[in-house]
């Protein structure tokens, strides 16, 4: 038996079907054993639930005690429409709150902008020559790697090393 045939049998014990279906799903119970016991015992559990259901009934009616609800309802509305703020008074912890706090908040944000483009901006890179007669000098200083490269470099002439060469002689 599929299930669509057993829930048509339970609405059948329920009394919800139509006359003609009433009719055909009673044939079939007299007809299949199946049938017929599935509905003895739908009723056998209907009754069982039924008899041994509890009955719970309220203190009161179920208009008064909707209308409690709907007058309860109605106060506090009544309420909240009723309530008058308070005058302003002076209060400078108030005024400090509103005022200064946020304009801290602005200055703060600022001075981190302002840190932030200086910390991420191009490294500048500084050279400088000097040169003199005997002596010239090269600095590099790089910002951003914290670093200042000095060369020297003497001018003065210095006489050949190597007594065996001299201006004449061609090398190869």
């Amino acid at each position: 038996m599929n299930e669509e045939l057993q829930l048509k049998i339970q609405a059948w014990v329920d009394g919800e079907l139509s006359g003609w279906q009433s009719r055909s799903i009673a044939k079939l119970v007299e007809r299949d054993a199946d049938a017929k016991a599935l509905a003895t015992e739908l009723r056998q559990t209907k009754a069982a639930v039924s008899g041994n259901e509890m009955t719970v009934a309220l203190p009161e009616l179920r208009e008064f005690y909707w209308n409690k609800i709907r007058l309860q309802i109605e106060r506090e509305e009544a309420a909240g429409t009723k309530r008058v703020s308070p005058a302003p008074t002076w209060d400078p912890l108030a005024i400090f709150r509103r005022v200064a706090l946020p304009l801290a908040g602005v200055a703060v944000a600022c001075a981190v902008a302002m840190l932030s483009v200086n910390q991420f901006s191009a490294p500048a890179a500084d050279e400088v020559t000097t040169t003199s007669d005997e002596m010239s000098a090269l600095t590099f200083h790089d910002q951003s790697a914290g670093m200042t490269v000095v060369w020297l470099q003497d001018n003065t002439e210095q006489p050949a090393q190597d007594e065996n060469l001299s201006d004449s002689d061609d090398v190869i």
